[in-house]
């Protein structure tokens, strides 16, 4: 008990520090500052551009675009807002069609932290975390079995600085309320990581093609059943990890070199196997987790799904949290002199409408109606927490842009 619970412990340290590290990354992310000053003054916005639109048509050239978001957002740093819509928006013409420009920006606010599910199942795949520490963190017993106690007590170890509350609700959104394997906690988890960058055509249909060869040969179904199988058996050093050999003879030996049938489905001989592992090792380790691998082969929608029962707010107020949040962040700790964390929805209700009163945008009285309403669902707003980088979900994918969400 003694071993598994200091390997639980150094588990959820590995974690823990690449959350660290997301914070510190997604701090800097220039593009999303962008985004969520485009979202915060988009009425704005599209009044000046329809203002210079002579014509009606509904464009104005790019130059113009980007000085009426100088104007009207200020400038901005990483080369301003030509070079920023240059990395974003490459799809964006010499003449804009600003209203399409303008739909697809998107801020959700996550004000009690659901965010923070995608961001565990991310760093967990990131730490490359070995199956005996995933298997002491979520299963303690050992007997292959995760219950929704055992769940939330290993978010308590990843997230400690979450309210009690507030991790019960996560972890029955992320594993729910009744006793499962420990391959279908990390599944659920790879659902929600993203998944490889791949570089070239072929490499989809050929890990669809793995991961058929893994259900024929390591099954009966789930997917995720038979991969952990596949990943003990070619474990050969017994460490944990799949070495680019490993994963390589594991594959030939169940068939990979061999026509598939399909001719969307390319031959994978060792030289192509060995190119999907580097794939798969998004951290270029030279190794591979049983996460990783679940990341690269599960059964997966499109799209990462939504925690739907995790409230978020969307629109211009999400924006401007997330523009002004460290200013947010002072004020809100002048109105919580014991330092609790802590304030009342109504005092942080206020401090947003003096905010955008400041910044000349009033807050409607719908508007302040709807942000206390759903704020109301909890006591009062852990703001720290509600306003930590992890709590917005920032998108721009339709037109010209090319922003995929980022949590």
């Amino acid at each position: 008990p003694n071993a598994v619970g200091g390997l639980s412990a150094a588990t959820a340290c590995q974690v823990r520090r690449i959350l660290e590290q997301q914070a510190r990354e997604h701090e800097a992310s220039v593009e999303q500052q962008a985004i969520g000053l485009v979202c915060a003054e988009r009425e704005h916005i599209w009044r000046q551009c329809r203002r210079r639109d002579r014509v009606s048509q509904g464009l104005v050239p790019r130059s113009t675009l980007c000085k009426v978001l100088g104007e009207i957002c200020g400038e901005i740093s990483g080369g301003g807002w030509r070079e920023v819509l240059e990395q974003s928006a490459p799809d964006l013409g010499v003449q804009v069609a600003y209203g399409d420009f303008l739909a697809a920006p998107r801020v959700r606010w996550f004000h009690q932290g659901g965010q923070q599910g995608v961001m565990l199942a991310r760093a967990a795949a990131q730490a490359e975390l070995r199956l005996g520490g995933l298997a002491a963190l979520f299963d303690s017993a050992q007997d292959g079995i995760v219950t929704p106690q055992v769940a939330r007590q290993a978010l308590q170890r990843v997230l400690p600085g979450v309210r009690d509350a507030q991790r019960q609700r996560l972890a029955s959104l992320l594993f729910g309320d009744a006793p499962t394997s420990l391959s279908a906690v990390l599944h659920q988890l790879a659902l929600l990581a993203d998944p490889p960058d791949l570089g070239e055509p072929w490499m989809q249909p050929a890990l669809q093609r793995l991961a058929r060869l893994i259900s024929e040969h390591y099954g009966p179904a789930p997917l995720h059943c038979a991969l952990i199988r596949f990943f003990r058996a070619n474990d050969r050093d017994k460490s944990e990890l799949l070495t680019a050999d490993e994963f390589v003879r594991g594959f030939q030996q169940i068939g990979a070199p061999t026509a598939s049938g399909d001719d969307e489905v390319p031959l994978l001989h060792s030289g192509r196997l060995y190119k999907l592992f580097s794939v798969i090792d998004d951290n270029n380790t030279g190794t591979v987790s049983f996460l990783e691998l679940l990341v690269a082969l599960d059964d997966r929608p499109g799209q990462r799904p939504t925690l739907s029962g995790v409230p978020a707010l969307e629109g211009e107020v999400p924006a401007m949290l997330l523009v002004h949040k460290n200013a947010v962040l002072r004020l809100c700790r002048a109105l919580d002199p014991e330092d609790k964390g802590r304030i009342s929805v109504g005092n942080f209700a206020e401090l947003v409408e003096s905010l955008s009163k400041v910044l000349g945008r009033p807050l409607p009285g719908v508007a302040r109606e709807r942000l206390e309403r759903e704020l109301r669902r909890a006591e009062d707003v852990a703001y720290a927490e509600a306003l930590d980088s992890g709590s917005f979900e920032v998108s721009a994918d339709g037109g010209p842009w090319r922003l995929r969400r980022q949590a």
